[in-house]
């Protein structure tokens, strides 16, 4: 027998997977969205998410998520909370139904190609060995899948240390990384607080740095703790650090400055320069020189990331 399907998000993407599946097999839609709720899409319901849990069937329903990354972190959160994800798949446009974590994998998962960089260095300098187990550090993770530049390493056995102070990004490293340290704060050269700026939709962009030309797209602030770096790993008791991934959106020369280079001694460093248009730009500023004093050399530059690797 069939299963009854739901679909987790009645957007575009709902839509689109009604005119490639047709309705037959749809109980109905479930959208977190107030608007929607009580409305119908393409003549199919949809329901808020509390009614949805009273009207699935375990034995007989399977749920597609057909909602884009910015909605699908929340479903997935909420799905894992009430021990609902094993029966849900993703769907993607073009792609069709998949595994929920293949929804966000790709071949590269970095931005733009910095764990190429980062794998290039690894494997030329002996690193790369099936019996090596690495550690990395990400300020500022994001993501466990979307523009992540430590995916490839935890494929690889690697395991780490995953800080960012948006909470929802968090749950989901505690979700699809459990066995990393997933730290919910901002990150700075020491402990105070913050105001957190946040923007609706584009949720890497937020920041601790309240940017004039930028004002109009903050939907929401909260102050928040950030921490200094060394204080967290010390809590922690971490001794080696293969490679630190630093993406904090304006705090990041006070994170270089602070660091304790010398007792960690990472091989590898990914630092994001926003404000830098070119190599040369880069050269003059206060976290190059930084990265020159403890001891390493600009490598790579991708875009707005540089890689610096240890002489």
């Amino acid at each position: 027998m069939e299963k009854g399907v739901w679909l987790f998000g009645a957007g575009k993407w709902g839509e689109k997977y009604i005119e490639e599946y047709g309705v037959s097999l749809c109980k109905g839609f479930v959208d977190n969205s107030f608007n929607r709720q009580g409305t119908r899409l393409k003549e199919v319901p949809i329901y808020d998410y509390n009614e949805f849990k009273t009207r699935f069937d375990k034995e007989k329903d399977i749920i597609y998520i057909t909602a884009s990354t910015r909605g699908k972190n929340e479903i997935v959160i909420q799905l894992f909370n009430d021990k609902l994800h094993t029966f849900a798949k993703a769907y993607i446009p073009g792609q069709g139904i998949i595994a929920i974590e293949d929804s966000w994998n790709n071949v590269i998962n970095s931005q733009l190609g910095e764990e190429i960089g980062l794998k290039h260095w690894f494997r030329c300098n002996g690193v790369l060995k099936e019996d090596y187990k690495g550690f990395y550090l990400d300020i500022g993770a994001y993501h466990p899948f979307a523009i992540n530049n430590t995916r490839w390493a935890y494929e690889l056995g690697w395991r780490g240390m995953n800080i960012d102070p948006n909470e929802q990004s968090i749950e989901l490293f505690n979700i699809f990384r459990p066995e990393d340290i997933n730290i919910n704060c901002g990150v700075s050269d020491k402990n105070e607080e913050l105001t957190y700026y946040i923007k609706k939709g584009e949720e890497g962009s937020n920041s601790f740095v309240e940017e004039s030309e930028d004002v109009n797209s903050v939907t929401n602030t909260k102050i928040m703790k950030v921490r200094n770096i060394n204080d967290i790993l010390d809590e922690h008791h971490i001794e080696k650090i293969d490679f630190v991934d630093i993406d904090v959106e304006g705090l990041d020369e006070k994170i270089v400055s602070t660091f304790n280079w010398k007792k960690y001694s990472p091989k590898c460093v990914l630092i994001e320069f926003l404000e830098q248009e070119s190599v040369e730009d880069v050269l003059t500023t206060q976290i190059h020189k930084k990265m020159k004093e403890e001891g390493y050399v600009l490598s790579s530059f991708y875009t707005v990331t540089a890689l610096y690797v240890k002489k």
